[in-house]
């Protein structure tokens, strides 16, 4: 998932399936995001469940979109940004800020 980017989108479509219960007895739910005509799929697990439910289309949302693998084949995925991976957007930015700064001379 090294070609992973958090970008903020606004959905066209939402499609989240029931929800299931895994191996682990933790539940789960599949939801399919539509955005700019392309469809995307994630897992939900537990308290994100409730937080995909009330999607609708022309929210905007911050998410990560991923491509993964799956039987030889390539899938666009996404999922919710945890703490960590924002906390890791911001020091990027800011060491592009610095990048910038330094060729702008200011």
């Amino acid at each position: 998932m090294d070609d992973a980017i958090i970008k903020t989108v606004v959905i066209d479509k939402v499609d989240c399936k029931e929800t299931k219960t895994s191996k682990n007895n933790k539940q789960y739910c599949s939801v399919g995001i539509e955005v700019n005509g392309k469809w995307y799929n994630g897992l939900m697990w537990e308290k994100q469940i409730d937080t995909a439910k009330q999607w609708k289309p022309k929210d905007e949302l911050m998410l990560i979109f991923f491509q993964e693998e799956y039987q030889g084949k390539m899938y666009s995925k996404f999922k919710l940004p945890t703490k960590e991976n924002l906390i890791q957007e911001i020091t990027t930015i800011k060491k592009d800020i610095v990048l910038i700064k330094e060729h702008l001379k200011i």
